[in-house]
């Protein structure tokens, strides 16, 4: 009866502690008394174990009040402090057992891994754990001994977390190294949440999708200080509380792998192989449209090699108002990334360097401190293209941007927010020259969009890039 009563009694203080994990109100008593269990949890260090849990179960950073009540359960039991302690304290400590489990039966982590089949269960696990598909021998051993009962659901994650981070193959310390700079980025999100006092602003499904996108797009290669940019625009973004934009009803929902995808009403073929600009690699799985009918462009790493993407319209378009709403931060891109968003020329209309306006988001590997770019290449090889460079600090996580084209002149805008009017404007340019006919494109021309990496050279940060558009609008005129 009394380990009956120890266990309730401890599955009740997991259940307090989720609750302050999702923002729930708490007593003054509940409240002061998770205050002398945070003290005590001074005495040892649980911060790296809880942040590989949140990875782990949720994949994404632990919340600071989750984080601090977390460590205090741990500390207040005298548990190991690393996950390779608590594994093994899994099967013979029922706190830590409970406490483990209050993860791997929370809503979020079912959600996220879901209770399919064994071997679809353990390949989501390594896809969120180690950012990788397992391997046939890997997948094998786990599924079936979870299948066998040696090993469960819930311990799952954990166990395999801990096996990468005990394996001394070269695959394993690969596996360590990324868990490490994902916990190291994870560590970071949540101590900035807790010097801004913004720990309220991260809460809720949404909150959470953002700070797992953001947490995937670390790998082997991210330099965590690098990364740390990223991570601010993050939190700025939750500060904001930006309203999430309207369903775009004009498009498909895809799957990555596509050749062609309908965005915006607009049929787009997505490109793949090699060539410029660059040269990069052109991936098909780093385009697709979400559920919400957002476009997801996407530069990612694999099998040792970097990926980038370009989608692009077979319909031209000529004179009139082109607009992209953008969600993400182009502003704090790496130095090696370029985000396009132009028409572009054909083999009909003129070579390459002629006859295409570009909105480019890049510092071209260093050279500008500038992340904003509007070029205007000329309608034939007798002229030459002209830019302008903006200062895109006071941009913000949903932004648009867009440009006005006639037979005379072109006028570029970006504005802050998700807008089909000017409020939020930060910065114009309007191109008119006298030599009109030879320095702006007099033909339609189709539409192209692109995330790639400048020179072909990877991101200095080591981190992948994701930027969504939200809706492309072009009115004739």
């Amino acid at each position: 009866m009394k380990k009956i009563m120890e266990k309730c009694a401890c599955f009740i203080a997991c259940l307090t502690i989720l609750a302050a994990c999702s923002g729930d109100g708490q007593s003054i008593d509940t409240q002061s008394k998770q205050q002398l269990l945070v003290e005590k949890a001074m005495s040892a260090n649980y911060q790296d174990a809880v942040q590989e849990l949140y990875i782990a179960y949720f994949g994404r950073p632990a919340d600071p009040g989750g984080l601090a009540n977390f460590e205090a359960a741990l500390a207040n039991d005298n548990a190991p402090t690393d996950i390779a302690g608590l594994n093994a304290a899994y099967t013979s400590n029922a706190t830590v057992r409970t406490l483990i489990d209050s993860f791997s039966t929370s809503a979020e982590s079912i959600a996220l891994y879901g209770s399919g089949s064994t071997i679809n269960f353990v390949t989501v696990i390594f896809q969120n754990v180690l950012g990788r598909i397992p391997d046939s021998s890997g997948l094998s051993f786990w599924a079936n001994a979870i299948d066998s009962g040696s090993l469960s659901r819930g311990d799952a994650a954990l166990s395999i977390a801990a096996g990468a981070l005990a394996n001394k193959s070269m695959q394993g310390l690969l596996d360590a190294k990324l868990i490490a700079n994902r916990r190291t980025v994870a560590e970071n999100f949540t101590s900035q949440l807790t010097s801004l006092n913004a720990g309220s602003a991260y809460k809720g499904s949404v909150a959470s999708s953002g700070a797992r996108a953001m947490l995937a797009m670390v790998i082997v290669q991210t330099l965590a200080t690098a990364y740390q940019p990223k991570v601010n625009a993050m939190i700025a973004d939750l500060q904001l509380a930006s309203a999430i934009p309207p369903i775009n009803v004009s498009s498909v929902p895809s799957s990555p792998g596509q050749s062609q995808l309908i965005f915006s009403g607009y049929t787009f073929n997505v490109r793949s192989g090699g060539g410029g600009p660059g040269p990069n690699n052109w991936s098909t799985q780093n385009a697709w449209v979400d559920a919400n009918g957002y476009l997801h462009l996407k530069i990612s790493y694999s099998n040792g090699q970097w990926n980038a993407v370009e989608v692009y319209t077979n319909q031209s378009f000529g004179f009139g108002s082109y607009q992209f709403k953008v969600i993400g931060h182009p502003e704090v891109m790496d130095q090696n990334v370029v985000l396009g968003l132009f028409p572009y020329t054909t083999p009909a209309i003129g070579p390459d360097g002629t006859n295409e306006i570009d909105i480019e988001f890049a510092t071209w590997g260093g050279a500008q401190t500038e992340h904003g770019n509007w070029t205007v290449w000329p309608a034939n090889t007798s002229g030459v293209n002209t830019s302008h460079q903006f200062d895109m600090s006071a941009n913000t996580g949903m932004s648009t941007h867009r440009f006005s084209w006639s037979s005379q002149q072109i006028y570029f805008q970006a504005l802050t927010g998700l807008t089909d009017n000017n409020t939020g404007q930060y910065a114009n340019w309007t191109f008119a020259p006298s030599d009109n006919v030879n320095l702006i494109p007099q033909n339609a021309i189709p539409l192209h969009m692109n995330l790639w990496l400048f020179q072909g050279q990877p991101p200095r940060d080591g981190a992948e890039e994701e930027l969504v558009i939200a809706e492309f609008k072009w009115i004739a005129g």
